[in-house]
């Protein structure tokens, strides 16, 4: 299966090269229209598109099969199969040029097309304004639209994190648990800690395609409320899976897919569409659903989704392989269900409905982990947390085409055989800090600032 995935993406690679240049052919042309050329561009397209989408689902059922295998105990482990994540990893790489050549073939259509409605009603003597205005307004959208598309392929906004930095002589067993996970797996440790007030675990690196080819300062980012209630061998495994995206080169990936992705949505957001003119029907509108480059970009949008999904599956599921290797797949298994427990009830019942309800009293929380704990105990009790967790295993039983990440449940059966290496820590993840309340406290405070609420009455602060 991956040597013909590999056939069909070569394939589509010459049919990239192929389309691209045509198209140049055509533009040094002078833009004439042609409604066979623009047939044999959209068949190059619609072929190229069908064929990746073919060598993705091809991969699917490859990491299918090996996973089948491996939990059956006939196999080995999926993270062996060097194969196949280098054949994802030109399968996204291929949607660079496709992506190129569809804007390509954008400009082309619209300016091509316009020019030649311009010329016919310019032949005809007499025209209204409007006739050559609005053909106009639509070409320069789209110019503009494949101009910002690749003006954020390269640079994006850099949205500032919300958290505390670490200093390496601040909570230094929490920097020994992270150089940890790393050295487990050969990789480099994160240079910097970013402990946030928002749910989340993850090594971050910069946006932008620039730094996928130089490279970028690693950032640990760890979420307090999501490290509630977790153990240090917990937390470990949470941690060794985030490196094994490192290990696997994931963050250059991801900042890849991110910045292609970007650049996507921006073009699709600033080329004239359908609904690129307000809601009610106007002549505009109407002109603008026509608009070729509108259409071909929202044809990648879903070949893009889909085949990121893919791609972003299989890594997610090479990353749990090498944390349950580690830490054996029971303490996996609960960090994850504990972490998504921890982030369901911090959004729903302490950032949805807690959070608001003692702001309307003048009141704030002081320390969202004592916080969630009192819930945790007073509230939920032993069978509300059970409940939650069978409900996130049924919402997550198997994931769709389009998820980045595989399904609760698969991702606990694809690691439940593995006994892992290291051995257990039951202590709280609270020994990891110098002074864990503090934090707690220092960090929840952040939080309310972030949003714009004013702590100047400290006084009003809800007891513990």
């Amino acid at each position: 299966m991956v040597v013909l995935a590999v056939l069909v993406v070569a394939l589509a690679f010459l049919g990239m090269i192929l389309g691209i240049y045509l198209l140049l052919v055509a533009t040094l042309g002078g833009l004439v229209f042609s409604p066979g050329s623009m047939l044999v561009f959209v068949l190059i397209g619609v072929a190229t598109g069908l064929a990746l989408l073919g060598a993705g689902q091809l991969l699917d059922r490859r990491l299918s099969r090996d996973l089948a295998s491996f939990l059956a105990r006939s196999g080995p482990s999926p993270l062996r199969d060097h194969a196949l994540t280098r054949a994802y990893a030109l399968l996204v790489l291929s949607l660079l040029p496709f992506f190129l050549y569809l804007q390509g073939f954008a400009l082309y259509s619209v300016v091509a097309i316009s020019l030649d409605l311009a010329r016919a009603v310019a032949a005809g003597g007499d025209v209204p304004l409007i006739a050559l205005l609005i053909p106009a307004m639509i070409v320069v959208g789209t110019v503009l639209g494949v101009a910002i598309g690749l003006f954020r392929l390269f640079v994006l906004p850099a949205p500032e994190p919300i958290g505390i930095p670490l200093t390496p002589d601040q909570d230094r067993p929490l920097w020994a648990l992270s150089r940890s996970a790393a050295d487990y797996l050969g990789t480099r440790p994160a240079d910097a800690i970013l402990l946030s007030p928002e749910p989340g675990i993850g090594v971050s690196v910069p946006v932008g395609l620039l730094h996928v080819v130089f490279g970028a300062r690693r950032t640990l980012e760890i979420g307090l409320p999501s490290i509630c209630g977790l153990r240090v061998d917990q937390l470990a495994a949470i941690l060794t899976h985030e490196y094994g995206h490192l290990d696997h080169r994931d963050a250059r990936w991801a900042t890849f897919i991110h910045a292609l992705g970007a650049s996507l949505s921006a073009t699709l957001a600033a080329v004239p569409g359908p609904w690129s003119f307000g809601e009610p029907p106007t002549i505009l509108n109407l002109i603008a659903t026509f608009n070729p480059a509108y259409w071909t970009m929202f044809f990648f949008v879903s070949l893009f989704l889909r085949l990121i999904g893919g791609f972003s599956r299989t890594r997610e599921t090479l990353a749990d392989l090498e944390a349950a290797s580690r830490l054996g797949g029971h303490t996996f298994a609960r960090a994850l269900l504990r972490v998504a427990v921890n982030d369901l009830v911090f959004h729903d019942l302490v950032e949805e409905r807690d959070v608001p309800w003692l702001l309307n009293r003048g009141q704030f929380i002081d320390g969202f982990d004592g916080w969630m704990e009192r819930i945790y105990r007073y509230e939920l009790g032993p069978y509300g947390i059970e409940a939650l967790e069978y409900r996130l295993i049924a919402a997550g039983q198997r994931h769709d085409p389009a998820d980045s990440h595989p399904g609760l449940e698969e991702r606990i059966e694809a690691t439940a055989r593995l006994d892992g290496a290291g051995s257990t820590d039951d202590r709280p993840v609270a020994a990891l800090f110098d002074d864990w309340r503090r934090t707690d406290e220092a960090l929840t405070r952040l939080y309310y600032r972030a949003h714009g609420w004013s702590l100047a009455d400290e006084t009003t602060m809800t007891e513990r």
